[in-house]
């Protein structure tokens, strides 16, 4: 066992080392995903000079974005090296993470994910977090290891490299690995400090370890620096709201409130969706989006775009009597069906006319867009008559837009009614 779990632990220092070098861009900036741009395809290529206890090797390395994978259930970008290792990396509006590291001959996933940064971050910022590292071994089984690391945000330095001099984001991280088993410890000690350049990633890293177990230690040390870089271009779309209410995307990437900026590939179509929260109505699209229905962008350039939604203070109380029922959805159905009489067999309060319902109908205008296509027609009026009804199903034999459900325009007609029905 002994002999199992320190092979693991030195297999993880080596692919720690290259994980800390992918993640740790991010934290530097305000935007994560500026200092650390991770587009599909991606990909970096480093000098690497390794030494263990006083003996230098070099190589060149090779870091590529590969595509996603889910990592107790958090949607983590895949960073592949070239010597087949792999580093998973997680960001959402709390912060971004590492969840897991790889190659042929090990597995660890940490828990809770190591965490960076908060997804906003600025100089002289720290950051810290504890949990636990599952490390599997190829051949030789698992063994639950602790960590703690902290990190902290520097401050802007020029680095002169073969690659060039800038103006690069200092990042200092500290790792502590460890396993104590009949009385025995072994640990992993780490420190790196980090330079990050916005748009381009990482430019430079030096690693400094010590693994230790039975009272001897063992020193390693590795300085990577950029020799060049094939980034995809990207562009970053930035959703707003104003009022009570979410915005997604297709592909995914926006959940806005919550998560509302994503890098996108240049030329990326991208589907942002808008939809109220109850007693809300959506008013409609700013920015790069306009109209009231689903907005379609080609990130070719920055985009932006603010979803409004206003709180619905008009009822679907079409005929005045105090209450939405189904007399009102049948009003509606038979205004937007294009009959030039609404009332024929209903009951009417006194005062209130078919011209006069006509009119309230036609005030609501594109409110009455339960579809979300974009157009007011019969077909939100069969929607609103059969919700109103009570209908648990309300679009059988209707063709929604490829954005929208039955549960999705179920709610949009619950914030149309603006009480709670």
């Amino acid at each position: 066992m002994k002999i199992i779990i320190q092979s693991s632990l030195i297999l993880l220092l080596v692919m720690f080392c290259q994980s800390e070098t992918a993640r740790a861009g991010d934290v530097t900036s305000l935007n994560i995903n500026d200092f650390y741009p991770m587009s599909m395809g991606n990909n970096w290529s480093y000098k690497v000079s390794d030494s263990v206890d006083g003996k230098t090797t070099t190589s060149t390395s090779i870091s590529t974005v590969t595509g996603t994978e889910f990592v107790n259930g958090n949607n983590s970008t895949v960073l592949t090296y070239s010597d087949g290792g792999k580093t998973y990396l997680y960001s959402d509006s709390s912060g971004f993470y590492r969840t897991k590291e790889s190659d042929s001959t090990y597995t660890a996933t940490y828990s809770p994910p190591i965490k960076y940064a908060n997804s906003q971050t600025v100089i002289g910022d720290t950051y810290s977090s504890t949990g636990t590292v599952n490390i599997t071994l190829a051949g030789f089984g698992s063994a639950v290891f602790n960590y703690t690391s902290g990190v902290s945000i520097i401050g802007f330095e020029s680095v002169a490299i073969a690659a060039g001099t800038f103006n690069a984001v200092k990042v200092q991280m500290s790792v502590n690995i460890w396993i104590t088993t009949n009385g025995n410890t072994l640990s992993k000690t780490q420190i790196q400090d980090m330079w990050f350049v916005s748009g381009l990633g990482i430019i430079k890293h030096n690693i400094n370890s010590t693994i230790s177990l039975y009272g001897q230690s063992t020193m390693t040390s590795e300085v990577s620096e950029l020799i060049t870089s094939n980034l995809l271009p990207s562009h970053l779309l930035t959703v707003s709201t104003s009022g009570s209410g979410t915005v997604v995307s297709t592909p995914a990437g926006i959940t806005c409130g919550s998560e509302c900026t994503k890098f996108y590939n240049a030329g990326t179509p991208v589907t942002l969706t808008a939809t109220p929260s109850v007693g809300y109505l959506f008013g409609g699209w700013q920015g790069d989006c306009s109209g009231s229905g689903t907005c379609s962008l080609t990130i070719t350039t920055a985009k932006n775009a603010t979803a409004t939604f206003k709180l619905n203070t008009i009822k679907l109380d079409i005929d005045g009597n105090g209450q939405v029922d189904a007399a009102d959805g049948v009003l509606i159905l038979r205004a937007l069906s294009g009959a030039p009489t609404i009332d024929t067999g209903l009951t009417m309060p006194a005062g209130m006319t078919s011209d006069k319902a006509i009119q309230t109908i036609r005030a609501l205008g594109t409110l009455l867009d339960a579809d979300g296509n974009g157009t007011v027609d019969a077909t939100d009026g069969v929607l609103i008559l059969r919700y109103l009804s009570g209908a648990p199903v309300i679009d059988i034999g209707l063709v929604l837009p490829t954005s929208q459900n039955n549960d999705s325009v179920m709610q949009t007609i619950k914030g149309m009614v603006g009480n709670g029905q």
